[in-house]
């Protein structure tokens, strides 16, 4: 289970709170930049990455001219021009989280701030600096924001073309989780395989990358003896 870090209480956001930010994607894309101990965590078709990542500059998308910009430091290419929204949420154990809600794929991307003073003051800088808007928590949550990493909904996979690889020899897989509003890739090594019910999660030995997807939807992996596990984003 990933475990979740000590929450930090933000003087704007109190526990299960959650409030929708008025600004720019660029303003929003640029704070990322600022974090210097970011969690990422994209959800689509069945697949769901947790990746602990700095991020950079988003710059054009090699081959694309379908409005993607990519930051190499987190392989993460996102369009936006498809960002409907961008929610700060705050509850159920869990530090605060940025929630970002896409065209065609809802929220399928999640980015945690660190505890470290410097993150937490980049988050106060940014809300000070936007404006917004109370939401209901568990609206928000029904929605699909904060699910957690074995919550594999499909109901859009139309939308993704995913893509797992697993090198045998090297002993890594490679994923990519790819829709019309972003695409990330990652290449890790499973140090921990199991399973729970028809979900399986590898992680690597640090836990600075996670990946849940179902039974029979990837690569063939030897699991551990089946114990069961709820891992939050």
């Amino acid at each position: 289970m990933i475990a979740a870090p000590p929450s930090a209480r933000l003087a704007s956001v109190a526990p299960a709170a959650a409030v929708e930010l008025d600004l720019a994607p660029s303003t929003f894309l640029g704070f990322l930049a600022e974090l210097e101990e970011a969690r990422m965590v994209v959800r689509g078709g069945g697949l769901t990455l947790f990746r602990q990542t700095r991020f950079g500059e988003f710059g054009d998308a090699p081959g694309d001219d379908g409005g993607l910009r990519r930051d190499d430091l987190s392989g993460l290419s996102l369009d936006p021009g498809r960002l409907r929204r961008v929610c700060l949420l705050h509850g159920g154990g869990l530090p605060p989280a940025f929630e970002i809600e896409l065209a065609g794929c809802g929220f399928a991307l999640a980015v945690w701030p660190g505890q470290g003073r410097g993150d937490l003051a980049a988050t106060r800088d940014l809300l000070a600096s936007s404006g917004t808007s109370a939401l209901a928590y568990e609206a928000v949550r029904r929605a699909g924001a904060a699910a957690w990493l074995d919550e594999l909904g499909t109901e859009d996979a139309p939308s993704w073309s995913n893509r797992l690889v697993f090198d045998r020899d090297a002993g890594t897989i490679s994923v990519v989780i790819a829709s019309a509003a972003l695409v990330v890739s990652s290449r890790f090594r499973p140090a921990l395989v199991d399973r729970d019910g028809s979900t399986l999660r590898l992680s690597d030995a640090a836990g600075r990358h996670v990946l849940h997807f179902r039974a029979g939807e990837g690569p063939e992996f030897p699991v551990s003896p089946a114990n069961s596990h709820h891992s939050r984003p």
